[in-house]
């Protein structure tokens, strides 16, 4: 008897909560949100760093206040889900991912409840685990409430990079939310947008870049573009649908129907130091258009093993490549600038010869300086042919845009604009190398 009612009330429990999220989704995917009135909604702008302490920019970084505790959370636009580790999470345990954090977040009960299930995501780094949490953020004094995230209690070692943020801000599309899979919990630029905080369902991204004192800083504006971009020509365009393979199967018949899943751009063709280098055709469409991923929190820009070496073929000096499970690299001569281009949807897009010199890695050899390239090769699958990394962003400004009558019905669109200037390249690259290496 009493099971029969426990169960009779959970299934209307059930029921109420169905009908609660599809009033969202439609609020969300259809009709312009209007929970909050028009005159309260504004841009949210948040400063991008390259944490300090850190002699590179492979990572960076935002400060965001969730439940009144500021926490330093890596900017990631290939995920979706947004996680930070607990006060649970050791931070003096050398084998603990959380080892050196300066900050990790406590329970409030005042404004925080722990949900049904677990948080158990796959990352870069390995597996992160723990609760599943709803608290508040606020940005620039604006409140956002019931904000549900992964709340980390077991993380890989150096998952958070020895400190360098205490989580992750999972900016990308909702089919790759492992929290909207397995709990029909909406992520968190989508939890903006529901509750009606920001005036569109767009944001853009620039990033800092360490060694050159004119882009220190960075800016992510959700909501819509940043103040100085605001009436550039942005190209746009739709991003590419594609199909991945289930279970990490590589064949054909196991691969998912083609969908959004990511951000990305269709490369086309790259250009080295004047040279053109065809790129391989993709495999996650039935056209084969090339499916770069656009990935903020990939410290690399990674192609395909073919087109890599017929690039690293064409640098001015001499180059040495080194083979390694992660992705293959080369050494090229410091002092010999390389000049390197993509086109993507239609357009050249030149990336600064700094944004090639990784920082923070030299070497002396043949009694020269040796700078490690970043670029890397990659050949797998579970997500793109490639990923365009930050490299790549510190050398655009990139806006990421849902249709405003349906989110995602329509395709949504990246655009981007270059901010590098090519007559500035070479004075700038002999002048600020040094500092990056």
């Amino acid at each position: 008897m009493w099971g029969i009612l426990i169960y009779c009330v959970s299934a209307l429990l059930a029921l109420l909560s169905a009908f609660t999220l599809l009033a969202h989704m439609n609020e969300f995917f259809g009709t312009d949100s209007g929970v909050a009135n028009v005159a309260e909604q504004s841009l949210l702008t948040l400063e991008v760093y390259v944490p300090p302490k850190r002699l590179d920019d492979l990572y960076q970084a935002v400060d965001i206040s969730f439940g009144n505790q500021m926490l330093a959370v890596q900017l990631d636009t290939s995920s979706a889900d947004t996680f930070f580790a607990s006060d649970r999470c050791s931070t003096t345990d050398e084998q603990s991912g959380c080892f050196g954090l300066k900050h990790t977040y406590a329970f409030n009960a005042t404004h925080d409840s722990v949900q049904f299930g677990k948080f158990d995501k796959i990352t870069e780094k390995g597996r992160v685990r723990g609760d599943i949490l709803t608290t508040k953020a606020e940005i620039n004094h604006k409140t956002i409430s019931n904000l549900t995230v992964g709340w980390i209690h077991k993380s890989p070692s150096n998952g958070f990079e020895q400190g360098s943020f205490s989580g992750s801000l999972g900016l990308g599309m909702l089919p790759i939310s492992q929290m909207w899979q397995n709990h029909s919990i909406l992520p968190f630029f989508h939890t903006l947008a529901v509750q009606g905080i920001i005036p569109r369902r767009k944001f853009s991204l620039s990033s800092p870049r360490f060694g050159d004192p004119d882009q220190r800083f960075g800016k992510l504006t959700l909501g819509g573009i940043e103040e100085r971009f605001a009436h550039s020509h942005i190209a746009y365009s739709d991003t590419l649908a594609f199909s991945i393979p289930a279970n990490d199967s590589a064949r054909v018949e196991a691969r998912s129907d083609p969908e959004a899943y990511a951000w990305s751009v269709e490369l086309q063709s790259i250009r080295i130091n004047g040279n053109i280098v065809p790129v391989a055709p993709g495999r996650l469409r039935p056209d084969r258009k090339h499916v770069s991923v656009v990935d903020s929190a990939s410290p690399y820009i990674y192609i395909r093993t073919e087109d890599f070496y017929r690039v690293i073929n064409d640098f001015e000096g001499l180059v040495e490549v080194e083979e390694h499970e992660s992705g293959d690299h080369a050494w090229f001569q410091c002092d010999k600038m390389q000049t390197l281009e993509f086109k993507v949807n239609e357009q050249w897009i030149i990336l600064d010869p700094l944004d090639l010199v990784e920082a923070g890695q030299k070497r002396v050899k043949y009694g020269m300086n040796w700078c490690r390239a970043t670029l890397r090769t990659r050949d797998e699958e579970r997500l793109g042919d490639g990923l365009m990394g930050l490299p790549f962003l510190r050398s655009v400004f990139t806006v990421f845009e849902y249709d405003e009558r349906e989110m995602y019905q329509y395709s949504p669109r990246l655009g981007l604009l270059s901010t590098v200037e090519k007559a500035k390249i070479a004075d700038r690259y002999h002048a600020l190398y040094k500092k990056r290496i």
